[in-house]
């Protein structure tokens, strides 16, 4: 057993106590080589595990965009009376919007359905965008699958600019890329946590929404309990936290594409929790479903 195993077994002992009378629903699934099991939801284990090391708390994100249902996820009316939380309202982007576009790139669906239907088409889109994108370009995958896919039926003479990481080497082929200049990143999973500025990345493009994995017991089973609001809204949270890499400034500028024509729909769906600086950044096209 390694020192994390062994850390991680800890941990779970020290709380025992409070899992074992818990009455929330558990779920278990095998990933990999792990045996997960975890609570379909956290809000009943936050209030020892959070909420109660501090008297005050200021919880600040562009990408909450449903704060009621953040309320009762997150457990804070367990430790909170409904006027003891203060949700301020939006705060608008100082960043011009005509330098961080989103672009209709649009090829139909690319649900599990549609996708082999689609996919030549999202990659004659993918190539049509890097012929005219010579700076360094960010294309968001989703899973391997997506991007093993895109990288199989891409055309020969743009496979020298792509940078393909796998697991064991994402760190150390991120690096290459952000010290390059006109390559293309074929990223899984760099939706969030990334300073992408100015040259680094002058354009995105969004392959594959991120909906949730079906296959996760945990996602399975809150959909069948009538979460479909909390889904498609961890969809476009994603979306839009890719949106969010490549423009860190007011004077930066990255274009963002959307390739998956799934996106009107989600668009459509969570268009009343989406920050209205993201919907400026729409083109009408993409917003034809919220009306």
């Amino acid at each position: 057993m390694q020192a994390e195993d062994v850390d991680r077994a800890e941990r779970y002992l020290e709380n025992y106590d409070l899992y074992k009378s818990s009455k929330s629903e558990w779920v278990w699934q095998i990933k990999g080589d792990e045996l997960q099991v975890q609570p379909l939801f956290a809000r009943e284990f936050m209030k020892e595990l959070l909420w109660k090391r501090a008297q005050c708390y200021m919880i600040s994100s562009a990408t909450i965009l449903d704060p009621q249902q953040y309320i009762e996820l997150t457990g804070l009316l367990d430790v909170l009376k409904k006027d003891e939380i203060c949700v301020l309202p939006q705060v608008p982007s100082t960043f011009p919007v005509e330098n961080r576009p989103v672009i209709d790139a649009t090829v139909g669906p690319l649900s599990r359905e549609k996708w082999e239907e689609n996919v030549p088409k999202a990659i004659d889109a993918v190539e049509e965008i890097l012929r005219k994108e010579s700076g360094n370009v960010a294309i968001h995958c989703h899973s391997y699958q997506h991007q093993r896919a895109l990288v199989e039926g891409i055309s020969e003479d743009l496979r020298p600019r792509l940078i393909v990481h796998m697991r064991k080497d994402r760190q150390e082929r991120l690096r290459e890329w952000m010290l390059s200049r006109g390559r293309v990143f074929v990223s899984v999973a760099f939706g969030e946590g990334q300073d992408w500025k100015y040259d680094v990345c002058d354009a995105q493009i969004l392959l594959k929404v991120p909906f949730p994995d079906l296959g996760d017991m945990r996602v399975k089973r809150r959909l069948e309990l009538g979460y479909q609001q909390w889904y498609d809204n961890q969809a476009m949270t994603e979306v839009i936290q890719a949106y969010g890499r490549a423009v860190r400034a007011e004077d930066d500028k990255a274009r963002f594409y959307v390739v998956d024509g799934s996106l009107p729909r989600l668009v459509g769906k969570c268009w009343q929790f989406i920050p209205d600086w993201f919907k400026e950044a729409l083109p009408t096209c993409l917003t034809a479903s919220s009306s």
